[in-house]
């Protein structure tokens, strides 16, 4: 603190002076490091998301609706490296609930007709998966979430977990059918 000294009467009056903390260079230079690694980290993290032959499971209706719901995510995420993820979170959303219902339908669809055996398994995990989705758009809509990395990465986490993983599983059997 600062006094003055106001006279004769010896009064002191005292003023709170905000304390500037003294950085030396190689506290801020640790620092510009520490945050432009954070930005390379982020722009890493911000690399497109997009449809490779990874994620083919051999059969053409299917490897499309994939690649639509991928470039979807791939839509989002673009838009969030520009700064406007916020304007195309609600039309990506609805879109991806649209597609999702489309895409799982077909699928579903498909593996009834080939009688995949574990139909009734996949289908529990796509109406989990159209319900988490109709979850966010919800929140979104009432104003409880923003496009955050945590909503991008579950997205492209349950779009990829999903083909390579349970998706995979019914390539070489629906192949083995003829379907291709």
């Amino acid at each position: 603190m600062n006094s003055i000294w106001t006279g004769a009467d010896i009064s002191i009056i005292h003023f709170p002076v905000p304390i500037r903390r003294k950085t030396s260079v190689a506290a801020r230079l640790l620092r510009m490091q520490t945050e432009t690694a954070r930005k390379e980290e982020r722009m890493t993290i911000m690399a497109a998301f997009e449809w490779s032959e990874k994620y083919s499971v051999h059969v053409a209706e299917i490897d499309r609706q994939h690649q639509k719901l991928i470039g979807l995510v791939g839509t989002l995420r673009a838009a969030m490296r520009e700064g406007k993820g916020k304007q195309a979170l609600s039309q990506v959303l609805k879109e991806l609930v649209q597609y999702t219902k489309t895409h799982f339908s077909a699928e579903e669809a498909i593996m009834k007709e080939h009688g995949y055996p574990e139909y009734v398994e996949h289908k529990v995990k796509h109406d989990k998966m159209t319900q988490k989705v109709l979850d966010i758009q919800k929140q979104y809509l009432e104003g409880k979430i923003t496009i955050t990395f945590d909503v991008m990465t579950f997205l492209e986490d349950w779009v990829d977990k999903h083909i390579l993983g349970t998706d995979m599983k019914y390539s070489a059997f629906l192949n083995a059918k003829g379907v291709k």
